[in-house]
């Protein structure tokens, strides 16, 4: 699985209803807020295995699947 179907799958891990039909769709549009905002990125760090710096995670990191695969690294 590549890492923005991982991505996608942490979104809907979090509780993300529908998943946007392509990497680069707005995520609010699709009901991301702030607590699954958070609760994203608690899936991402445990299924990439890592620590993804508080300084790293702004609003725009959430505007689609791209972003926050960016916040990966490798």
């Amino acid at each position: 699985m590549d890492k923005h179907a991982r991505v996608r799958a942490c979104l809907e891990r979090a509780g993300l209803a529908r998943l946007p039909p392509d990497d680069t769709s707005d995520l609010g549009a699709y009901g991301l807020d702030s607590l699954l905002a958070v609760l994203t990125v608690i899936e991402l760090q445990k299924e990439f295995r890592t620590q993804i710096p508080a300084n790293a995670v702004t609003a725009a990191s959430f505007d689609s699947v791209n972003h926050l695969a960016a916040l990966i690294p490798g």
